[in-house]
């Protein structure tokens, strides 16, 4: 995922796994986004010119938006026991409260299993497994609310 970390609002320089510091372009409209702390951006494209990089297209994300939806490679320590989640090699994920980190641990895993049951009934278009899928799914949404 092109996630990107502003520390310093209303700073523009963001970090980021692929190139570190980069810019949230002059063009966007989240440039003037104003906030009272740390904020995460998702971004379309980086640009490089002259050797720094420059976010296009940038979306403001919540906190647990990150923390449940984000990270192509999920490395879990421990997530379900309420300990540091990591994402992509590069985010540690982990809430103030013990509490926060097992719900998290569990919604994700929840989420990923609604996914993979989806993805067997389509593979295999079983009579049967329709059900288990869309059990599987309103269990995650169930948790979601």
């Amino acid at each position: 995922a092109n996630l990107a970390f502003r520390g310093r609002p209303p700073s523009l320089v963001c970090k980021t796994k692929a190139l570190g510091n980069a810019m949230i372009s002059p063009a966007s409209v989240t440039k003037d986004f104003s906030c009272n702390g740390p904020t995460w951006c998702l971004y379309t494209e980086m640009q490089v010119s002259g050797g720094k990089g420059y976010l296009q297209r940038t979306t403001i994300l919540e906190n647990w938006q990150v923390g449940l939806f984000s990270g192509l490679k999920v490395k879990d320590l421990g997530s379900t026991a309420g300990r540091t989640l990591e994402l992509d090699s590069w985010l540690a994920v982990k809430g103030k409260h013990q509490d926060t980190n097992v719900l998290l641990g569990t919604l994700r895993r929840e989420i990923s299993d609604g996914l993979n049951w989806q993805a067997l009934v389509a593979l295999h278009r079983r009579a049967g497994a329709g059900n288990v899928a869309t059990a599987s799914r309103d269990r995650a949404a169930a948790l979601l609310r």
